[in-house]
């Protein structure tokens, strides 16, 4: 079987974007966090610059979720 990354559900984003008149064009990415990239892209109506914040679902460092939960603080084990 297949399966659809990060990169190919931003395609399908903008993709959308695109058809339904939204954007024109997807230029860099200016950032990145913990749950969310963000992208510089090109108005297709007015031709100006707009900023796109997609989230990110599911990106979560589990190495250290014990020290940002406080309900595993004290948890030898976490079952996920």
């Amino acid at each position: 079987g297949y399966s659809l990354n990060y990169l190919g559900y931003d395609y399908l984003a903008f993709n959308t974007l695109s058809k339904r008149g939204i954007l024109r064009a997807v230029g860099r990415q200016i950032g990145v966090g913990k749950e969310s990239d963000v992208f510089i892209a090109l108005d297709d109506t007015e031709e100006r610059q707009v900023v796109i914040k997609m989230h990110r679902l599911g990106r979560t460092s589990f190495r250290k979720i014990k020290e940002k939960r406080d309900y595993h603080q004290h948890r030898r084990f976490a079952n996920w």
